[in-house]
């Protein structure tokens, strides 16, 4: 009867601190449950409820304390088991979730009160399970870089543990099932992974948000720490000499703190991957700054080849990141010079690409949403080198649409600026011009008409390195044909690049059939006439231009990037090489 009655006055005690929870005000709700604790220490509904407010609070710690101490008073208080299982989970303790989940089942099923009891437990004791296997799913995908596989397999493991995250996720045509959601419910340990993992995506966005939240949240956390210093190094926000400074802390923190239990490493694996993170950061802005050397002599063939080496260390260590771009910069840079500009445009499309990505999260957005992003970002001036470096190589290529587009998006990028709008109607005019000559070229085809320009590399004397006008005799064009073809025999092969030697065979070919036209006299004679009778032709189709007539000036692309690193330069930023 006495235990009836103290029943009956702890619980009318405990009314206004429901109130107090039913209102929200979970800080007055703990101070008020402590008030009580301190005249009933033995009273296990106390310590449940001031848990619950404890969990309002999202202080899981503090919550499974008071579970704890619950549970100790009375084995048979069901909702402390529950309560100690879902906040293990949400630190990302699965063992311990386990333990209170089993032992839960168990004394639910002692008590007998309720078999909704015993089949919740068993629910959860499933889920654990499930979340187990998911998490080592995601470490064997992550070892053997399988990192898409991986992030599917942690995100389920999140929809598992906070079941609120699949009422607020939204279909994503990304690799991410949960998108850029906030993930509240689940521990920091998985959330860092998950943004680890993120990035080997190339979903730089929702990793540098996860990289933002691990600041301000959990600023103490040493794995994030490093974490954080990695996404601010790759998005250029800090120096490599600065990120070493801020990263031997934590690797001195690290050798001072115990493992933390639930992080899917042990302090002695973070410190191994700062440090080869280090190293490999080292190695590649050692290399890249050797080659911009040669680059700066002039020596565009081996600066070319050593940013491809450059390239290749990046990819291997997966370093995706603004200095990544800015090496794709150097080497579409490079191509140019070398005039290879279909390659040149490749490389300018694959830094703006990757760009664009970090920037912008995708590449499906609108013309006018790219450029609001551009001219809000930090990255306006790279975004406006490789964009005037693609028009110019697709301009070398007479690939004029593709130029004009890149032209006409400068403008909406640069709307004043005068050379830029000189360049796209230059462009215009050798579009327009192009087309013109292709209708005449269709005309006289139509009439039977051939021509071939003198000058042009398909005419055999220019191949053999001699003029059509000096009519060459046998013993000469014999002569001119040894000195050519010994220039391009494959013995000269050795040394060279695999495009180099396909460039040599196609002028190997081409010179041994000019001297099979012009060795034989029928064929040479014949020869000779086309030459004679296309260049009668050239001189009807296209006259000479009138002297009087002054010349449209035009501004080389060159000249216009030239001109606006120059620009950069006198600003004090440095937008040469990089």
């Amino acid at each position: 009867m006495e235990d009836i009655l103290k029943s009956l006055q702890i619980l009318r005690l405990i009314e206004p601190g429901e109130q107090l929870i039913n209102d929200k005000k979970y800080s007055e709700g703990v101070d008020y449950f402590t008030k009580l604790i301190d005249k009933h220490p033995n009273e296990a509904d106390l310590y449940e409820k001031r848990a619950s407010c404890y969990i309002y609070l999202e202080n899981a710690e503090k919550a499974i304390e008071d579970s704890t101490k619950a549970i100790s008073l009375d084995n048979l208080n069901l909702k402390s088991y529950f309560r100690n299982l879902r906040c293990y989970i949400l630190l990302g303790n699965i063992r311990k979730a386990k333990y209170y989940t089993e032992n839960g089942l168990k004394y639910s099923k002692k008590s007998n009160v309720s078999k909704m009891n015993n089949k919740l437990f068993k629910h959860e004791l499933d889920n654990i399970k499930k979340i187990e296997e998911l998490l080592e799913s995601v470490k064997r995908s992550y070892c053997q870089k399988h990192y898409i596989n991986a992030l599917t397999f942690l995100e389920e493991a999140f929809l598992i543990a906070d079941p609120t995250l699949e009422q607020r996720t939204k279909s994503t045509n990304g690799v991410s099932i949960l998108g850029n959601i906030s993930i509240n419910g689940v521990c920091k340990e998985w959330q860092l992974l998950r943004g680890k993992i993120l990035l080997k995506c190339k979903q730089f966005l929702i990793a540098k948000k996860i990289s933002r939240f691990m600041k301000e949240k959990y600023s103490s956390y040493l794995n994030g720490q490093f974490y954080t210093v990695y996404i601010e190094y790759i998005y250029d926000e800090i120096s490599l000499e600065d990120a070493k400074l801020k990263l031997k802390g934590v690797i001195r923190e690290l050798n001072n703190s115990d493992d933390n239990e639930v992080d899917f490493y042990d302090n002695d694996d973070i410190m191994n991957e700062i440090l080869d993170f280090l190293k490999q950061a080292d190695e590649v802005e050692l290399l890249r700054n050797k080659y911009n050397e040669e680059y700066n002599q002039g020596k565009y063939q081996i600066a070319d080849h050593g940013y491809y080496q450059c390239l290749k260390l990046y990819d291997k260590y997966e370093l995706y990141s603004i200095s990544y771009v800015k090496l794709l910069s150097n080497l579409s840079n490079t191509k140019s010079k070398l005039s290879k500009f279909k390659q040149s445009t490749e490389y300018s499309t694959k830094a703006i690409d990757l760009l664009e990505n970090m920037i912008f999260g995708n590449k499906d957005k609108k013309i006018e949403t790219k450029i609001n992003k551009i001219n809000n970002s930090s990255f306006k001036s790279l975004f406006t080198k490789l964009y005037l470096r693609r028009a110019s190589s697709q301009r070398q290529q007479k690939l004029y649409d593709k130029a004009v587009n890149d032209y006409e998006f400068l403008l909406k990028l640069l709307p004043d600026n005068s050379e830029i709008n000189q360049a796209l109607n230059d462009t215009k005019y050798d579009r327009d011009n192009k087309n013109e000559k292709s209708e005449n070229a269709n005309t006289n085809s139509n009439n039977n008409y051939r021509y071939t320009e003198i000058d042009s590399e398909e005419n055999y004397y220019t191949l053999l390195g001699l003029k059509f006008i000096d009519n060459p005799n046998n013993e000469t064009i014999k002569k001119a044909f040894h000195k050519m073809a010994l220039k391009y025999h494959p013995d000269k092969y050795i040394g060279k690049t695999n495009r180099q030697i396909e460039d040599d065979e196609k002028k190997f070919k081409k010179i041994n059939e000019a001297y099979s036209v012009l060795s034989n006299r029928e064929s040479k004679e014949s020869y000779d006439n086309k030459l004679k009778y296309s260049n009668f032709f050239k001189s009807l189709l296209d006259p000479k231009p009138n002297p009087n007539i002054q010349k449209k000036k035009t501004v080389s692309t060159d000249e216009l990037l030239d001109q606006f690193i120059n620009e950069e330069n006198n600003k004090k930023f440095f937008f040469g090489l990089f």
